[in-house]
């Protein structure tokens, strides 16, 4: 009797799919700098397919699920299919990315398998007051900081300039851009105006810290292994563009910024400092 296959279904959330312009290649004259990075001509619905091939023929029953802000279609396609696990990539649900944690609650209620961190882990990560003071309470240093809900008369504080300023309940870099970094209380102003009134959220503003931007990656639930420390490399980053990783440096691939951000994995660090 053959082995059964694991069926996987690959679950996101695209609710105008037809929206989608797939890039143009990249030309060095019309973007003003070199290019770093190729820039493949596929939409990110492609790609989910392109998985469920590459699954396919590594004898894995995979298949794409475009929920289109729907829940009750993800409730009916679990309950008719039956998948082994689902690889989520749902990350924002009815326009709002705080939603993201009710889709990975509601697959735990199911108790089906799936990919991504834990709902409580993504509630949590969600807002970003939350996480700095968890990481506060736990002895775990973030940057000095101040919360504003709406535009103030007064703009005094103790921070120190240079301050970034950001959504406070957006992930994926959203809202994060060359203009988060302020020198002065105009700029200051400016930027909390428009994170308030666009993203209709309070703005957090920190102190801004130059240094160098890692990233580790943790895979397990019981018994949790970190991956390889990575860095982001800002030596290329050009003088009239801030040493973040802002919007565009990780969606925009005729950005500047997308291509002077450069991945180095792993990263050379000392060795108490990679065990700590």
């Amino acid at each position: 009797m053959p082995e059964k296959k694991i069926k996987v279904a690959i679950v996101f959330n695209e609710p105008h799919p037809e929206l989608y312009i797939k890039p143009n290649q990249l030309e060095e004259k019309k973007l003003g700098f070199v290019p770093y990075f190729e820039v493949e001509n596929i939409t990110p619905i492609e790609e989910y397919e392109i998985m469920a091939q590459k699954l396919k023929k590594n004898g894995v029953n995979a298949y794409t699920l475009n929920i289109k802000d729907d829940i009750l279609s993800l409730l009916k396609d679990i309950k008719k299919n039956k998948p082994d696990i689902v690889f989520n990539f749902v990350e924002i649900y009815k326009e709002d990315s705080r939603n993201e944690m009710n889709i990975v609650g509601l697959l735990e209620l199911l108790r089906m398998p799936f990919t991504g961190a834990p709902p409580m882990a993504l509630a949590n990560c969600q807002s970003k007051i939350f996480t700095k003071r968890l990481l506060n309470a736990i002895g775990i240093k973030t940057p000095r900081f101040k919360i504003l809900k709406k535009l103030p008369k007064s703009f005094r504080h103790s921070l120190k300039y240079p301050l970034i300023v950001k959504p406070a309940y957006e992930d994926a870099s959203v809202g994060i851009e060359n203009e988060s970094i302020v020198e002065n209380v105009e700029k200051l102003k400016e930027r909390t105006d428009y994170i308030i009134k666009y993203f209709t959220q309070p703005a957090l503003v920190e102190e801004f810290i130059e240094g160098r931007e890692l990233n580790v990656a943790v895979l397990g639930d019981l018994e949790p292994a970190a991956l390889p420390i990575s860095e982001i490399d800002f030596s290329e980053m050009p003088d009239h563009l801030h040493n973040i990783v802002s919007y565009q440096a990780k969606w925009d691939p005729h950005h500047e910024a997308y291509h002077k951000t450069i991945p180095i994995c792993p990263a050379k660090l000392p060795k108490r400092i990679e065990k700590k």
